[in-house]
């Protein structure tokens, strides 16, 4: 047995390319090694199993007999060599469970959901969950591990967690279709100023900077909604006021409402994953690397949009 020490995959895999091109040259190719190089490390392997594999000739190579049976029991090995990298690559260290995933202000917006549904396909033994905080705010959820990461916007993110951007996201105006304003396909702020303005308030968090309200310092009909976006939907169709809210909620495609861009208004803001640092573990870890490997290499994703939608989204 000493003598398949020093033999690896890497070996086994070039016996199985050079068999496949029967010749040192294309497999050296196929490699990206020296013809020199590929050569003395056939050598190295024969000498190691004392046998000659492959017959050199100007036609090429041909496996010997003895190279025959290597082979067969080479592909074996890589074969299950390859399943075990698929099994621990996928799921082999992710017991059954689930990720809690907090949400500040669901709607989420169609990248993440996707992004969800990427990881959930992946791992199906270990799903995501989506948690609305009752009673408490999203910072103290994560500080109690009610949550295990949350969804959170800028205003909320404060130095007791850690974080990255997963995308930037823009408010909108939302108001019923046969509004006035709603044949604008931008709505001026000092028009929105003259209207009952709608904002959705979580009485956990903070909101002002999210919801750019100092904007509005010297609005005289600005209400504070804290029944959910949702109701507040319902409210601005049946002619409520006007409401703030963002891509996310535009996407749903609620009838019976136009959603439009706010012109003399800084708009955008990003939305993070945000973690606890110290309750980080091999569990948690796995699906941070997932999020912020899909934030540097996804592709632009297609969002369904309604025809009343006054321009695109902002590029990820």
């Amino acid at each position: 047995m000493q003598r398949f020490h020093s033999l690896s995959l890497r070996d086994l895999h070039s016996l199985l390319v050079l068999d496949a091109t029967h010749s040192l040259g294309r497999a050296a190719t196929a490699l990206d090694v020296s013809v020199a190089a590929l050569s003395r490390r056939l050598t190295r392997i024969e000498d190691s199993l004392g046998i000659t594999l492959f017959e050199r000739g100007t036609g090429g190579t041909v496996v010997t007999k003895p190279g025959r049976q290597v082979l067969r029991h080479a592909r074996r090995i890589m074969t299950e060599a390859n399943h075990l990298v698929t099994i621990i690559a996928n799921e082999a260290d992710l017991p059954d469970g689930e990720i809690r995933i907090g949400v500040a202000r669901p709607p989420l917006h169609p990248t993440i959901e996707a992004w969800f549904r990427a990881w959930n396909e992946r791992h199906p033994r270990t799903r995501i969950g989506l948690y609305v905080p009752d009673g408490e705010s999203i910072a103290a959820s994560l500080v109690k591990r009610h949550v295990d990461a949350a969804i959170l916007p800028d205003c909320v993110i404060n130095d007791t967690m850690a974080s990255f951007i997963l995308y930037n996201d823009k408010l909108l105006a939302v108001l019923p279709e046969e509004h006035h304003l709603a044949k604008l396909p931008t709505l001026p702020i000092a028009k929105i100023m003259k209207e009952r303005l709608l904002v959705p308030v979580d009485p956990h968090e903070e909101r002002r900077n999210h919801f750019k309200l100092d904007a509005f310092d010297q609005h005289g009909h600005l209400v504070v909604h804290t029944g959910g976006i949702i109701t507040l939907l319902s409210q601005v169709r049946s002619g409520a006021g006007i409401g703030l809210t963002n891509t996310a909620c535009r996407d749903l495609l609620p009838s019976g409402l136009a959603f439009r861009p706010i012109s003399g208004l800084d708009d955008s803001f990003n939305v993070h994953l945000a973690w606890r640092a110290e309750s980080e573990d091999a569990f948690l870890g796995r699906f941070v690397s997932f999020m912020r490997t899909l934030t540097r290499t996804r592709s632009p994703p297609s969002f369904a949009r309604g025809v009343d939608v006054g321009k695109p989204d902002p590029p990820p």
